[in-house]
């Protein structure tokens, strides 16, 4: 006998992410094999729709400063039944982690597409931003 169950829609998903903006200079020269990487979260929340926005910037650079590459890229969330608490929640910590490989992707892609060995960013843990990012979303709706 087979039970079919029903399928649970998650009350948070990911719809879509856009690369909004893209640069990448290489220059004559060894690329060194350490890298620096900044990263930026920023998340535009409008409390009259369902959808949230999460805009990650990654900076990342050789330190010979051979190869830069200067990435945003914006994902785009659903939040249905969320209170507001828990629709921040889940944009300041579970969509950093969703958004984040896709960015990885992006530039190792591109990367190895402009001729050289592809940049792969490291995996990190983004709980520390999610929760900074957290307390300005907290502060911002105080204000």
């Amino acid at each position: 006998m087979i039970i079919e169950k029903q399928a649970t829609k998650s009350v948070f998903r990911f719809i879509k992410y856009i690369v909004n903006e893209s640069a990448i200079t290489i220059k004559e020269g060894d690329i060194a094999n350490d890298f620096r990487m900044s990263l930026n979260l920023n998340a535009k929340v409008d409390n009259s729709s369902d959808v949230s926005r999460l805009e990650l910037t990654i900076d990342v650079s050789d330190i010979n400063q051979v190869i830069a590459a200067h990435v945003v890229m914006t994902g785009y969330f659903e939040s249905i039944n969320c209170d507001e608490a828990q629709r921040n929640a889940f944009l300041c910590h579970n969509a950093p982690a969703i958004l984040f490989p896709y960015m990885r992707a992006y530039v190792s892609c591109v990367t190895a597409q402009s001729g050289m060995s592809p940049v792969i960013i490291p995996t990190i843990n983004l709980r520390k931003e999610g929760e900074n990012l957290l307390a300005q979303i907290s502060k911002a709706s105080e204000d």
